[in-house]
């Protein structure tokens, strides 16, 4: 049973590397302009796409990784990873929809924001919150399925 559980901590903590290597890339590689509206600290619709696909992949590394790791409980790894990403994304949704959005500071524009400070102001629209809790989830569940579907390589 440790063994599944760490498996899933170790998809879990995979997933964030790579959503953050993602979101990092997309920042400096596109820019501000690119991740907000206008003025606004609303993200934008390129911007939340790029990031449901960063997270679909990040998703699908760590279902193949829980898979791999758990053995023969890999079903129950899975599960486990899957109860994880559900709690946290819909410990999300929840505090930021009811949370006070966090305005810029006086005299700060989009294009002054270094990359911590926009993931600190950034502001996700609801839809997004709610769809990447599936991406997610289907992303996992095919990282898993294609692990599962791999033929081990003889030595």
């Amino acid at each position: 049973m440790v063994r599944t559980i760490l498996s899933a901590v170790a998809g879990y903590v995979l997933m964030v590397a790579i959503s953050i290597a993602g979101v990092a890339a997309t920042w400096f590689g596109l820019g501000p302009r690119f991740a907000f509206i206008g003025e606004t600290n609303q993200a934008s619709l390129g911007w939340s796409l790029l990031q449901l696909g960063c997270g679909c992949i990040a998703a699908m590394a760590a279902g193949a990784l829980t898979t791999k790791l758990a053995g023969k409980d890999h079903a129950k790894g899975l599960q486990i990873l899957l109860g994880i990403l559900v709690f946290l994304g819909l410990l999300s949704l929840v505090t930021t929809s009811y949370s006070n959005p966090t305005e810029l500071p006086q005299g700060r524009t989009i294009d002054t924001l270094t990359f911590a400070e926009a993931g600190q102001y950034a502001r996700s629209p609801l839809w997004y919150l709610v769809a990447i809790i599936f991406v997610v989830c289907a992303g996992a569940k095919i990282g898993s399925l294609v692990s599962l579907s791999r033929k081990p390589i003889a030595a």
